[in-house]
């Protein structure tokens, strides 16, 4: 059962690492362990046919369990106490048996370990007893192994609910114990919705039963069962008159339960219980699979909401940098670099300087300004329109996405753990994510230079096979430097804004604006400008900021969540 293991390991993990587990998930847990001991009872049966018959006894607190043992063994194996849960282990008394046919039933229960009576330790619950027992004369039973378990309804329960669960796989007979004071407790109908999927042969022992009280007591239990369980047959009834515990029950008082016990012996068919199982979990895998569904799908809902984002994110950029031409300088960076191409040979060293604060290399422009009557290099405010945009759609989606998880948290309140869990890691890694998503930015916009370079030298090698145009440019670059210098001066730099209207640079756009090249030009701009979305779309938005964002469910705290795989969701078990 690959996918019923991986259940059971995920709920195993957080069911033991919470003080406080939630109680759905305890049940679920505890349904998923009965069903693994039961495919090991089925294995075993399949592998050791003739392994021993077992008898598990349960019951609730005070219900006689282990009167109920030493009278089928006619012995005083079992423990007798007046203190509720005196029995804390599984114990098993084989009744002329041999230690060979013993050997196998322990694959039953793993992880518990086999140890003697002398070795049981109130406080290590990880162990059981198996120990050969001489039945009296007046043993109802023969050749069988017989179980006694802790009380499912004490309040130390949880930690002996594993005995139980694995008495109710292993044994081959169920006798269900119980006192006319206990047998209407929910606990003890709870247990019965666990005893009776198994389709096992159940004896409901009813104990310290009044003569007068037990006609109205068993039609009761009947009753009851047939309303909870329709369809299932009816436990056999035995009542048992109270006695004190230093008497013996009489010889007819206890024909009936050695009656039920043989035929519940002869009717038993451990070839039942995997078709049994089978059918118990396609019954309830949607109740244990239900907590990681809705994992998965608040998993699906971030994962959309994330999408979204980035989609609305980018858009948003394009609108306000790549759509918008008093803002998008990136076809303006390519003229600029086209001016570094249009050298003239002769010019002298101070135009030459003055042309330098036009011309310089694009990856050099922006945040460097020039002293240009000086000639000294000088740091200025980096001016990028491009990341100030790109800071700003950041800040907005981050802030977008985090009010989504805060309000998923009382809107889906089944889901409400993971949302939780999202929105810690969310705030957590938020700086680490704005950091990343900036130097992404800086990063791309290093790389599409060259890009950016390609395009004047196309432009370039358009002009050259036009030489009175390429002509006139340079005369037009020429005539404005004096007016660059100015610009130059009075800003201090030259930012993106600046190239739209520095005089080169006008000079130059109306040059080819207006010339055969112009359409040309139109086609070089428009590629760049498809290609600068495509990159900043993939590896700025979808590479970092989206892929951050997507990530965040693998690295939140998972100690309060099953953090299984969606797949869990569509598969059932493989056999």
């Amino acid at each position: 059962m690959k996918n019923v293991q991986a259940l059971l390991t995920q709920y195993h993990l957080q069911i033991t690492q919470n003080e406080s587990p939630n109680p759905v998930w305890v049940n679920n847990y505890n349904d998923l362990r009965l069903v693994d001991a039961c495919l090991d009872k089925d294995r075993l049966s399949r592998t050791h046919p003739e392994h021993p018959l077992q008898v598990g006894i349960v019951g609730p607190t005070q219900a006689g369990k282990s009167t109920l043992v030493n009278v089928l063994t006619d012995s005083n194996a079992a423990g007798i106490s007046a203190r509720a849960g005196y029995t804390v282990h599984a114990q098993g008394f084989a009744l002329n048996l041999t230690e060979a046919s013993l050997a196998p039933i322990g694959t039953v229960l793993e992880p518990m370990v086999r140890v003697n009576a002398g070795n049981l330790v109130s406080d290590d619950l990880n162990a059981y007893l198996l120990e050969p027992v001489t039945a009296g004369p007046d043993a109802l039973l023969d050749a069988v192994v017989v179980w006694d378990s802790p009380d499912f309804d004490s309040i130390e329960a949880k930690g002996y609910r594993t005995a139980v669960l694995y008495t109710l796989a292993l044994a081959d007979v169920l006798v269900l114990t119980v006192s006319k004071d206990k047998y209407g407790d929910k606990s003890v109908w709870d247990m019965l919705a666990l005893m009776v999927p198994l389709d096992k042969p159940i004896v409901a022992v009813i104990n310290k039963l009044d003569e007068c009280d037990s006609a109205a007591v068993q039609h009761s239990f009947v009753e009851r069962f047939r309303i909870r369980f329709p369809g299932s047959a009816v436990p056999t009834l035995v009542p048992l008159p109270y006695i004190d515990n230093t008497l013996r029950f009489l010889p007819q008082q206890l024909d009936p339960l050695g009656d039920a016990l043989a035929h519940a012996e002869h009717i038993s068919d451990r070839s039942q219980l995997r078709p049994a199982i089978d059918q118990f979990i396609n019954d309830n895998w949607s109740t244990w699979i239900e907590p990681a569904q809705h994992e998965n799908r608040a998993r699906q809902t971030w994962n959309q909401a994330v999408e979204e984002a980035i989609n609305q994110g980018f858009s948003e950029y394009e609108s306000r940098y790549l759509n918008d031409e008093s803002r998008n300088d990136t076809f303006n960076r390519a003229l600029a670099e086209l001016l570094n191409l249009l050298e003239i040979p002769g010019i002298a060293a101070t135009v030459q300087k003055t042309r330098e604060v036009v011309t310089w290399p694009v990856r050099k422009l922006f945040g460097m300004g020039m002293d240009a009557i000086r000639g000294d290099v000088v740091r200025a405010l980096p001016v990028n329109v491009e990341r100030d945009v790109l800071i700003s759609v950041q800040t907005h989606l981050l802030t977008t996405l985090q009010a989504l998880a805060i309000d998923a948290q009382q809107d889906q309140p089944e889901q409400s753990r993971w949302w939780q869990a999202l929105n810690q890691e969310l705030r957590a890694r938020r700086e680490t994510i704005k950091g990343a998503f900036d130097q992404r930015a800086l990063q791309h916009k290093a790389d599409f230079e060259p890009r950016i370079e390609a395009a004047a030298q196309r432009l370039y090698q358009q002009l050259r096979t036009q030489p009175r145009l390429l002509n006139s440019l340079r005369a037009a670059r020429v005539t404005t430097d004096a007016a660059a210098v100015v610009l130059a001066v009075k800003s201090g730099g030259l930012a993106p804004t600046d190239l739209l209207v520095a005089p080169a640079m006008l000079s130059v756009t109306t040059l080819l604006t207006e010339s055969a090249l112009g359409r040309y030009m139109a086609t070089v701009k428009a590629e760049l400008k498809r290609e600068k979305g495509a990159e900043v779309r993939q590896h700025v938005f979808d590479e970092e900021l989206g892929a951050a964002l997507l990530k965040l469910p693998q690295t939140m705290n998972q100690s309060e969540l099953l953090g299984l795989d969606s797949e869990l969701e569509v598969k059932k078990h493989a056999g």
